[in-house]
């Protein structure tokens, strides 16, 4: 992965399939932390790797895991979670029909993604509602 991957999805598959593709910088994944946001709804923010020095003295609500976690184990985690996550309203009716998808964020290192500083997130998912048309 060279630079940033964005991917709006739906199905464990492709979540799978998004974290291969992420994969390739980002082998391992050591913590999350759930962001309720305002404009962008709930993101779960993935952390490849775990702050130390003068990072780990900065107080954030990320949650470590027990072991770092491969591509297979972080896309159970999450699919889990976006099982359970309240997705809201999907706003106006359309001529189609809504499920429950997700977007996709990944970085490369040293790169920012939807606004966090933390250059430790890997990934961010944000639960969204999927729109298929006729």
């Amino acid at each position: 992965m060279n630079g940033k991957i964005s991917i709006y999805m739906a199905g464990y598959e492709n979540l799978k399939k998004c974290f291969d593709l992420a994969n390739e910088n980002h082998k391992k994944y050591c913590g999350y932390k759930v962001v309720k946001d305002n404009e962008c709804g709930t993101s779960m923010f993935l952390y490849w790797y775990k702050p130390e020095g003068l990072y780990s003295t900065i107080q954030h609500d990320e949650s470590w895991f027990p072991y770092d976690m491969n591509s297979k184990q972080i896309t159970d985690f999450v699919w889990g979670w976006l099982e359970q996550v309240d997705y809201g309203d999907h706003g106006e009716e359309g001529d189609g029909s809504y499920g429950q998808g997700f977007h996709f964020e990944a970085n490369d290192f040293g790169n920012y993604i939807k606004g966090c500083d933390e250059c430790s997130v890997a990934v961010v998912v944000t639960p969204m509602w999927f729109y298929y048309g006729k």
